[in-house]
């Protein structure tokens, strides 16, 4: 069976959103690669990198949907190679913070220059209109998957996020706190 033949056009949608994710984290993994890092590094750098302060393991899960158990995983690895380390809260001592090492530092800055540049050429294919549309529908989109969901996972995304595709976090604690929306 051809991939064009599905006729029906939510099954379009789904197959097209489908295929284009694996496509992009593709793309991703190569140009990362470049860098020493894969995706998954890379998005916790980027989590690290826009809370602009430690953030604890739970805030990197919460931020990337995922596991706790498999992110501290991937962050136990990441330390390993000196990309972060653990840091003790000033705070509450009981409470480890993450922080990006130098090395962390340089490597998510070589990372971030490949994959923009990956972005640039994919996007070309669209104009600026076009892509502020399509950020605009992938975020209602994203809303209602989460809506049906889990309904109140999808209200504090509305909340954080509004329907905007990129977020990132103000000087204030990721915890239970404010966030910005870009």
């Amino acid at each position: 069976m051809d991939k064009e033949t599905f006729h029906h056009p939510i099954h379009m949608l789904w197959i097209l959103l489908d295929q284009t994710y694996v496509a992009a984290s593709k793309c991703q993994e190569v140009e990362f690669a470049k860098a020493g890092l894969t995706l998954q590094q890379y998005r916790v750098l980027m989590v690290v990198d826009a809370a602009q302060q430690p953030v604890t393991v739970t805030d990197v899960a919460r931020w990337l949907d995922r596991n706790t158990n498999s992110i501290s995983l991937i962050i136990d690895r990441m330390e390993k190679i000196d990309l972060v380390k653990r840091v003790r809260d000033l705070k509450d001592r009981r409470s480890l913070r993450l922080v990006m090492t130098a090395k962390g530092q340089d490597l998510f800055s070589q990372a971030t220059k490949h994959g923009l540049e990956l972005l640039d050429t994919i996007r070309s294919c669209c104009t600026d209109e076009e892509i502020q549309t399509l950020i605009n529908l992938l975020g209602r989109l994203r809303e209602k998957v989460l809506e049906e969901l889990i309904p109140e996972e999808a209200e504090r995304m509305t909340k954080i996020k509004g329907t905007r595709a990129e977020a990132f976090f103000t000087k204030e604690s990721v915890k239970g706190k404010k966030r910005k929306i870009s």
